[in-house]
């Protein structure tokens, strides 16, 4: 192994010739700049392929990362910079996706801690399937869906990123690995199966830390869970996709919002189970639908941040409940999804939420969510008497949730469409579930 110190300037060279290289390219091909700039994605991805064997130790990463960030933002801010080694990663769409590769390589380069395979498959997905992706969909692109910011993706880009991917998997864990062959076969289709859903939903360049940290924790977690529970991963995936496409024409939220709805619900599903599952799914099923979208040119407005406006708080009960080992915890999850749903009913009632009181609105949108949500939550605790008190307890929590909401937006009837309204309704959420959490707190450990 090389001495750090002539790694990194190894490293640095080589990318420095290679930025000339594509831009002494990109001068005689002028229109092709997506090739040009997958030909520099694919050249950085296998050079950082090399970096188990060149470093190890983390920091000569951080500063081989580091130093390809500075240099990739200074060709994009400095004129005199760009004009000398520019070309190479410009588009005409907005992406910081060349300043996020060095941070998911840096950050990948910590997790896997050593492990070649847990650093190189993750990032042989991101560098070649992304690759693979982008150009089929650039060239023979047809079936289009719509992502966020108004961005168009294609169903050919996507399967030829799924098929770069599996083999991308399945090589590397056949050849490398003690998994039995039939698990290696299911962890390669359920991976990527997964990281395609990262990669559609990504926007502005996020692609190239989604991929590699999302890659890395499945690649580790899924070669240990054994044939019969990848099984049941793999139709539990295969089984959200199916509810999400047969929901699409009736749901006002776009393609790469259904596509994160679905990894969202995959990832409470694994982190919680079933139980956890079923009032996301409730949510999900009951959210705003429109007669007119089952129309194919009806609008779809809501966007992947409406997905995470839900999922955040949802998120935190079932990640605090796992790390805690507090079940109970499940209650101020409920509490969250019903103001959810509560706000969300506010948009069923149309004019006649404007014409209404605020307080008049809260309490209708709030017992209704309430009905639907904790009848369920009472259910899937087994009509236990807790259950039953905390059912009744949350009614006026979802009530001054939504209230809260109203107030702070204004207005019970006019609800902006823009990310400050999605933050508002994550904060409200958050706020309502954490008072209904109280409680809970003198049963400490």
């Amino acid at each position: 192994m090389l001495s750090a110190g002539l790694g990194i300037l190894l490293v640095l060279a080589v990318l420095l010739g290679l930025q000339l290289g594509v831009r002494l390219w990109r001068r005689g091909h002028p229109k092709r700049a997506e090739l040009a700039r997958k030909l520099m994605h694919v050249s950085l991805g296998l050079l950082t392929l090399t970096f188990p064997w060149l470093f190890d130790q983390a920091w000569p990463v951080f500063v081989v990362c580091g130093g390809i960030a500075i240099w990739l933002i200074l060709v994009r801010r400095l004129t005199l910079v760009r004009s000398h080694f520019g070309g190479a990663i410009e588009v005409e769409r907005v992406s910081w996706g060349e300043v996020y590769f060095p941070i998911g390589v840096a950050a990948l380069f910590v997790l896997s801690a050593g492990d070649p395979i847990l650093y190189c498959v993750p990032l042989a997905i991101l560098t070649l399937a992304d690759t693979a992706a982008a150009l089929v969909g650039s060239e023979y692109g047809h079936w289009r869906f719509t992502t966020l910011e108004g961005g168009k993706k294609s169903a050919e880009g996507s399967i030829a990123f799924f098929l770069v991917a599996y083999f991308a998997v399945h090589v590397p864990l056949l050849l490398a690995s003690q998994v039995e062959r039939i698990d290696v076969l299911l962890v390669a289709v359920t991976l990527a199966l997964l990281v395609t859903v990262f990669e559609a939903i990504a926007w502005r360049g996020l692609d190239n830390l989604f991929i590699p940290i999302g890659g890395f924790v499945l690649l580790r977690e899924l070669p240990h869970f054994g044939t019969d529970r990848l099984l049941v991963q793999l139709g539990v995936v295969v089984l959200i996709a199916v509810v999400a496409a047969l929901r699409r024409r009736q749901t006002t939220l776009d393609d790469s919002a259904l596509l994160a709805a679905m990894l969202t619900g995959y990832g409470i599903w694994t982190f919680g189970g079933w139980e956890w599952l079923v009032l996301p799914v409730v949510l999900f099923l009951r959210g705003q639908t429109q007669q007119t979208l089952t129309e194919r040119t009806a609008p779809h407005f809501h966007h992947v941040d409406v997905v995470l406006s839900v999922a955040a708080p949802a998120f935190f009960w079932l990640l605090l409940a796992r790390v805690l080992d507090r079940p109970e915890l499940f209650f101020p999850f409920a509490v969250a999804l019903g103001i959810h749903l509560g706000i969300f009913e506010i948009s069923r009632q149309g004019k006649a939420g404007v014409e209404r009181s605020l307080g008049y609105v809260a309490l209708v949108c709030g017992v209704r969510a309430w009905a639907i949500i904790f009848v369920l939550y009472v259910l899937l605790q087994r009509l236990s008497t807790v259950a039953l008190v905390g059912a009744v307890g949350a009614l006026p929590v979802l009530i001054l949730g939504i209230a809260g909401f109203c107030w702070s937006k204004h207005s019970a009837g006019k609800q902006p469409m823009d990310a400050r309204r999605w933050i508002f309704q994550a904060a409200w959420a958050l706020i309502g579930s954490l008072f209904a959490a109280v409680p809970l707190l003198p049963l400490g450990r």
